[in-house]
């Protein structure tokens, strides 16, 4: 077997691509992709904002009513963040916001924050919840569960900024 083409990159068989997908379906695809995300923010901003509504009095109740409340402000702020892309989606991907590379690296490392948090909500959730379920005269004590929310957001947010420092100092990572 002759390895001196996979060993020299010039003297590779010269290969074209061709694009496979025509420019209308991909359009076709963008204005669904951001229909569907028009729908989800008009549903899910509303539905949350109720539900924020309706758990804001009871936040102080329990650790469970404190943690759905954060659960739901952090998918309000998710669902909010989404508003660019659907943006971007329907504008025939002209990048609009994104056209800044501060303001798109920021976009990218707040919604990454939200999507982490959001699922360490949820597990800290199942987590009070089996606590709750398995041993019913234990009592969870709310300072932990704040402390474990927030030592985790700023993990998150010192994790992110460590390495935007990093990036703008240009190390590899």
């Amino acid at each position: 077997m002759d390895l001196s083409a996979a060993m020299n990159p010039s003297a590779a068989p010269n290969v074209t691509t061709t694009a496979f997908v025509s420019p209308a379906l991909n359009e076709a695809a963008d204005k669904t992709i951001g229909s569907i995300l028009i729908v989800f923010i008009l549903v899910a901003i509303p539905g949350n904002v109720m539900a924020l509504i309706y758990f804001w009095p009871r936040r102080c109740k329990t650790v469970h009513d404190m943690l759905y409340t954060t659960i739901i402000a952090t998918d309000i702020c998710t669902c909010a963040s989404i508003f660019p892309v659907f943006l971007t989606f329907v504008d025939d991907r002209n990048a609009n916001i994104f056209e800044e590379a501060g303001i798109c690296a920021s976009w990218t490392v707040v919604f990454g924050i939200l999507m982490r948090y959001s699922m360490y909500v949820v597990v800290l959730i199942s987590v009070t919840r089996t606590i709750a379920i398995v041993f019913p005269y234990h009592t969870i004590k709310a300072p932990i569960v704040v402390a474990c929310c927030f030592l985790y957001l700023a993990w998150l947010i010192g994790k992110d900024l460590t390495f935007i420092i990093l990036d703008l100092w240009e190390f590899n990572y």
